[in-house]
């Protein structure tokens, strides 16, 4: 059977999508930036979602699979139906870890804040210190 080289597993665009949201909740997910709340719960949803969606991927490699149906097509088919799956579930109840992931951001978010805020009134006491001094 031959297989154009676009669509080998070799070339799959499904590692690159994988790829492209972890990167992107890499860069959300960046302390420095200052989010809202509602950003964070979002950033945590996010990941859950990827979290649960390799869990998903991790136990239909499990499962015995027929020749009938496996092909690239159904494999690919399964991937989307697995990550549209994982996305209702982090945004219904999910199973509990975006609410962890919330609360270690939202700390993560608070120290820096401060860390923000000490510098800036050190400098501002250093800028008053020189007028004065």
């Amino acid at each position: 059977m031959f297989i154009p080289s676009s669509i080998s597993p070799q070339n799959s665009i499904l590692p690159q999508m994988e790829q492209s949201r972890l990167s992107e909740l890499n860069h959300l997910a960046n302390p420095a930036r200052g989010k809202s709340n509602k950003e964070l719960i979002a950033v945590a949803k996010q990941f859950e979602s990827v979290f649960i969606h390799q869990l998903l991927k991790s136990m239909r490699s499990s499962v015995q699979k027929s020749s009938l149906f496996d092909s690239h097509a159904s494999k690919m088919f399964e991937s989307l139906h697995d990550e549209e799956m994982s996305k209702l579930m982090s945004e219904q109840k999910g199973i509990g870890l975006a609410d962890v992931i919330y609360r270690d951001l939202a700390r993560l978010e608070s120290k820096v804040n401060k860390q923000k805020e000490n510098k800036e009134s050190a400098q501002k006491l250093n800028q008053s210190i020189n007028l004065q001094g």
